[in-house]
């Protein structure tokens, strides 16, 4: 899995910049609505809803900006008061489905939206969504496909010999 960034500074269109050093120049206020945006998409928010929320999320933070979602890439614009602009893409491959992480994104968003939670609090549960899982979730998920067969059995009513052997 590639993952490509570009960052275009009208200002020096002549210099070339790898990914990592064209990360460490984006300006500090466009970092969390870029890794905002990153994660909407990643996690499955349809596209007009991270359009909406990239737009709202910038507007408090007092940043100008035009935001465009596709199935594999968000481009940023930003727009700076002295006609200076900043254009950063940034190609995403879609992620897995995941209805909880969706929900507790758009749950930090929404948040957000409602000053209920600052940027940098924001910023925190975000990572935490991308952590991986534990020992103890893979044990607990592998119970919750073990036993979903059974339970199926059970909601068909049909004997117990099939439940069990369906386990």
């Amino acid at each position: 899995m590639h993952k490509y960034v570009y960052f275009v500074h009208i200002f020096a269109p002549d210099k070339k910049y790898n990914c990592d050093q064209m990360k460490k120049l984006i300006p500090q206020r466009y970092k969390f609505i870029i890794k905002l945006g990153r994660a909407l998409h990643t996690y499955g928010v349809q596209s007009y809803k991270i359009q909406y929320f990239l737009k709202q999320v910038a507007e408090r933070k007092g940043v100008k900006g035009a935001f465009m979602d596709n199935p594999t890439w968000i481009n940023y614009v930003f727009y700076e008061e002295d006609d200076q602009t900043y254009n950063y893409i940034e190609t995403i491959q879609p992620g897995e489905i995941n209805l909880g992480s969706l929900s507790k994104i758009v749950e930090i968003t929404n948040k957000v939206l409602d000053r209920e939670i600052t940027f940098i609090e924001a910023s925190k549960l975000i990572d935490e969504i991308d952590q991986p899982k534990t020992k103890e979730h893979k044990i607990i998920e592998f119970i919750a496909f073990l036993l979903s067969g059974p339970a199926f059995c059970v909601i068909l009513n049909t004997n117990w010999i099939s439940a069990i052997a369906s386990a």
